[in-house]
């Protein structure tokens, strides 16, 4: 049987409440962050390149921005 190294008081769960309830306030809080969108796009780009140079293309970061905005890259 597990036996944890601590007790369980008032003091502990009243802690526990409260970061129940901040837990919850931030994940239930719509924050609206303006350079998100320009981190999704920079691992998509990242992500894209990393792949793609492991298959052996030498396609370089700015060539795949431009494929991603639909831009043909010779």
């Amino acid at each position: 049987m597990w036996n944890p190294i601590y007790k369980v008081n008032n003091r502990t769960l009243g802690l526990l409440e409260k970061i129940a309830d901040l837990r919850s306030k931030i994940q239930t809080s719509m924050i609206k962050l303006p350079w998100i969108p320009s981190l999704v796009r920079d691992a998509v780009v990242r992500s894209a390149y990393g792949s793609t140079a492991i298959e052996g293309c030498t396609l370089s970061v700015e060539a795949v921005k431009s494929l991603l905005d639909g831009k043909k890259v010779l």
